[in-house]
């Protein structure tokens, strides 16, 4: 049974990293989305120095007039483990990849409510779907 459980394993996470770089694959599609998607939409975040916001706004300067490449140490600390096998570090960084993890990461966080967009009413803050506490305490006192 454990020789059955691990070999599973193996399988699973091979299929991810596998996925991820079929994923990576697809980057001139995704390529083609990220300047319009930070252009338009601006994301925040219930952590005050939310990493993956600052890797949005590297992506923004990218795609602007800024530098084409990426600092020699981009902010990696929201990537999953499985990422960050795909993405590599030092020399061996690959944008591509970066970049589609960074989108990838969005729409999870998006997703869970850790991100939201502003002035969005499907993807926002999540304090914006409870009563205003003056409605609440006078709901309460109503019964």
């Amino acid at each position: 049974m454990k020789a059955l459980v691990a070999e599973t394993e193996i399988v699973v996470t091979n299929t991810r990293e596998d996925n991820l770089t079929e994923i990576v694959e697809r980057y001139p599609t995704i390529r083609r989305m990220i300047p319009v998607l930070l252009n338009t939409f601006a994301f925040r975040s219930w952590k005050p120095n939310d990493s993956l916001l600052d890797a949005l706004d590297l992506l923004r300067g990218l795609y602007s007039a800024r530098p084409k490449q990426l600092p020699q140490r981009p902010p990696t600390a929201f990537l999953k483990s499985t990422w960050r096998k795909v993405v590599g570090k030092g020399p061996a960084f690959d944008r591509r990849a970066y970049e589609v993890a960074v989108i990838m990461t969005l729409r999870d966080n998006l997703r869970s409510g850790d991100i939201w967009v502003e002035g969005s009413r499907a993807f926002r803050a999540f304090g914006d779907f409870l009563l205003p506490p003056e409605t609440f305490v006078t709901r309460r006192q109503e019964g």
